[in-house]
């Protein structure tokens, strides 16, 4: 009968080894409007990971078939519109 096991143990202690820094640039344009003594609304435009880095997160560390995959990366780049009202 052959052998079909894999063995997995930690190769590196635990908070031992570190992927480089992470690198992400955020953005914000924010514009006011004034309506005299009514209020005021202020719109917002967020762009998060502006250079849509790729930074690993987490990995793993087990030595076996998956040593060094990924399990975490920087999540892309994402915008967002928001409006305060105040009053």
């Amino acid at each position: 009968m052959p052998c079909t096991g894999t063995a997995t143990f930690d190769l590196f202690p635990n908070r031992t080894v570190y992927e480089d820094r992470l690198q992400q640039v955020d953005l914000r344009f924010s514009r006011m409007f004034r309506f005299g003594q009514i209020g005021r609304v202020r719109g917002n435009l967020d762009i998060y990971n502006l250079f849509n880095a790729n930074n690993v997160l987490n990995m793993t560390t087990r030595f076996g078939p998956a040593w060094l995959n990924a399990i975490q990366v920087m999540g892309g780049r994402l915008a967002k519109v928001s409006v305060q009202v105040d009053f």
